[in-house]
């Protein structure tokens, strides 16, 4: 059923951007699937999954097909993703807050710039991606609800991963308003998948130590979004202005999109 699906969907991607997509398998990748548009001159997406056979890998490249298609089935006109330049950068890194343990980057700046990159880029997908990543769930559900299991093991396997960042070892390495933003965006995103999928329960760590931040989330998602990648961005919006973090980034048409910018979605 999953080969089936992965090639309507993909036939889809074609028709609508014109462009096939390749799925190439890599070694050590650090998610299930990873997504990477065709650029303008390019003739192909890809579609980079995890050579190994880990539990939810056919749903998530499903998944990143589906993200695809959702961004494609909008007007080329206003398609558009989030982007960040310089002076974004330096202006969210003045607000992460202090480290309570430092001997990790102590004497090594190099490694301290990258952790910087890394807390900032991993805020921005997810506040740009959540939104939208929970309707492509929903989804997927209703047109292939044989794929449930595989569904459950990728939440299974993202919680995982949440509860981890949440170590206190990991909160001692890591800026305050990071692990603060981190937790409150992990929380928000359970809680809308538990609302639609409540047979998952999610009462967890995550959603007890971060619930009022998230509920914040949670209550300004409603049905008057359109259920597209335009809602999908208009609810990005909303969330990065209750979260004082709009200015991080920006959402910029890809035919505005300048080499001053870097894409953060996709």
């Amino acid at each position: 059923m999953i080969a089936t699906l992965l090639k309507e969907l993909a036939d889809k991607i074609a028709q609508v951007s014109g462009k096939k997509i390749k799925f190439v398998p890599v070694r050590g990748l650090d998610v299930l699937a990873r997504v990477k548009l065709a650029p303008a001159t390019g003739n192909e997406h890809c579609l980079y999954f995890s050579a190994a056979n880990a539990p939810g890998l056919s749903y998530a490249m499903a998944f990143e097909c589906a993200r695809i298609l959702r961004f494609f089935e909008v007007d080329e006109s206003e398609r558009q993703v989030a982007v960040t330049t310089k002076d974004m950068r330096k202006k969210a890194y003045s607000m992460f807050g202090d480290i309570a343990d430092r001997s990790s980057f102590s004497g090594n700046e190099e490694v301290l710039e990258k952790m910087q990159a890394a807390w900032y880029g991993g805020i921005v997908r997810r506040v740009t991606t959540y939104p939208g990543d929970v309707k492509i769930h929903i989804g997927l559900a209703q047109r292939c609800p044989e794929l449930k299991d595989d569904q459950q093991k990728l939440f299974a396997g993202q919680l995982t991963k949440a509860e981890g960042d949440l170590a206190e070892e990991v909160k001692k390495q890591t800026p305050s308003t990071i692990f603060e933003l981190s937790g409150q965006l992990n929380a928000a995103y359970f809680k809308l998948l538990e609302r639609q999928f409540p047979e998952l329960e999610f009462n967890n760590i995550i959603g007890n130590s971060f619930a009022e931040g998230a509920e914040q989330l949670v209550k300004v998602i409603s049905d008057t979004f359109a259920d597209s990648y335009e809602g999908d961005v208009a609810k990005s919006q909303l969330w990065a202005a209750i979260l004082g973090i709009s200015d991080w980034f920006a959402w910029m048409k890809i035919k505005d999109i300048t080499s001053e910018t870097d894409k953060q979605s996709f």
